[in-house]
């Protein structure tokens, strides 16, 4: 048995494979070869090939022995399997065996309440009401509840889930005029405040995010069905200060954007959907993880801003941050209004002067705090002191992590070539996944 504690190096290993000593030479006998780029680029595997141990058989001609002359079109017969006398006995049985683990578990409610907001009924907006009874509601304390939500919002697509009472300050941030009837008459005291991801990796190369009020949709109404199906209301707070909500709940912090950056994902935020519930949870608080002190020397999206618009920059470039509004923008009918709320000292995005929506927060530093090991120790300094925090920001410039493809100035990024092309080419036996709402896809 001494071999089962035997240390086996790589080449060790390799050698007992027969492989030592192969090295490339070995994949080149079953891995695709191209003799340049333009017939890589024209090739249907150019962008996702197998590993090069997985061999490539024969058409039609699997690893599982088929006679072709067998098969013929076909047609299930007038008997389903589900309907036959031994399922539809084990349904009855599984059914049983929920409503006994309902009498006795605590934790079969969520479950259920996960699965109702996993289907696939989207089509009509669901009820913000629950129609449970009360005998039926899952009961727990705050901290349970809370754990429980975040669990279930991760799995129908918000990576971070954060938490506020509605109370004097909060009121504040719904919008003016609105209906708060639903909420009254569901009789809510706590605000979820759920995060959803926004793409990045289309989004560098010119192509903004398509997809992303879409998806942000779709997990709006996943998750009124999930928190309606504990046995509670769940009511969409009516057009909220989303990024406030997400900045005092600990989502985020204030940026130079005038966004909220997340200290995981960067500004790779779409939005923060905002909810009210009857649901007692408790109350988180906000953040200092450095980013808004790193602003006030970064000004790596700013520079970009000021590239897009030609000189006219919607992103102030001083290094404080003010009081003041930016300028009022006139109407149809000749007049001015604002469109900042005042009451936060902050660097103002003047959307008046904005060109193109996307080349600041996609260049944001924070963006790329996941790609290496040393990222964790920038992270953890960051927040402690600003010493190094110009050091910090030079050196994303100088590594290139920011839109695809582009060139470095004095001034910043400048993007030299649409992006997109080099998007739709990408290897994807390499690329980690595309929009996930908990992925790392900052590529």
């Amino acid at each position: 048995m001494k071999g089962f504690h035997t240390t086996v190096n790589r080449r060790e290993f390799m050698k007992g494979l027969g492989l030592a000593g192969a090295g490339i030479g070995a994949a080149s006998l079953v891995a695709p070869s191209f003799q340049d780029m333009d017939e890589m680029i024209a090739s249907p595997k150019a962008n996702f090939r197998h590993a090069w141990w997985i061999k490539e058989r024969e058409a039609y001609n699997p690893t599982a022995e088929t006679d072709w002359s067998q098969i013929v079109q076909w047609k299930r017969g007038p008997t389903n399997p589900k309907a036959t006398p031994w399922y539809l006995a084990k349904g009855v049985k599984d059914t049983e065996n929920i409503d006994n683990h309902m009498s006795t578990g605590k934790w079969a409610r969520p479950f259920l309440a996960v699965k109702a907001g996993s289907s696939d009924t989207l089509g009509t907006a669901p009820s913000q009401l629950t129609k449970l009874a009360d005998e039926d509601k899952w009961r727990g304390t705050p901290e349970e509840a809370a754990n429980i939500i975040r669990a279930g919002m991760s799995y129908l697509g918000s990576p971070e889930v954060h938490f506020l009472r509605i109370d004097e300050k909060t009121r504040r941030l719904f919008q003016k005029d609105s209906s708060l009837a639903t909420i009254e008459e569901g009789n809510c005291k706590s605000i979820i405040v759920s995060m959803i991801r926004k793409d990045i990796a289309l989004s560098r190369r010119g192509g903004a995010d398509p997809f992303g009020y879409s998806h942000n949709s779709v997990i709006n109404a996943r998750e009124i069905k999930f928190i309606t199906n504990l046995g509670y209301n769940c009511v969409s707070v009516p057009n909220p200060s989303n990024s406030a909500f997400g900045i005092l709940s600990g989502g985020a912090e204030l940026s130079r954007i005038d966004h909220s950056c997340s200290p995981r994902f960067g500004m790779a935020i779409k939005v923060f959907n905002v909810y009210a519930t009857d649901l007692e949870l408790p109350e988180d608080k906000p953040i200092d993880a450095g980013i808004f002190r790193f602003c006030h020397t970064c000004k790596v999206c700013a520079e970009n801003c000021v590239l897009q618009g030609d000189g006219v920059s919607a992103l102030s470039m001083e290094t404080e941050p003010t009081w003041d509004l930016p300028t009022r923008l006139p109407a149809s009918d000749g007049s001015t209004f604002d469109y900042k709320r005042p009451g936060v000292k902050k660097w103002f995005c003047d959307f008046a002067y904005c060109r193109c929506i996307h080349a600041c927060w996609q260049d944001c530093t924070f963006n790329q705090l996941n790609n290496a090991f040393a990222h964790d120790l920038i992270r953890m300094t960051i927040p402690q002191t600003g010493v190094f925090n110009g050091f910090f920001a030079s050196m994303d410039r100088v590594f290139e992590y920011g839109s695809k493809p582009h060139e470095y100035s004095p001034a910043g990024y400048q993007r030299t070539a649409d992006g997109v092309e080099e998007w739709w080419r990408r290897d994807l036996t390499t690329w980690p996944y595309d929009v996930h709402p908990g992925s790392d896809n900052l590529i």
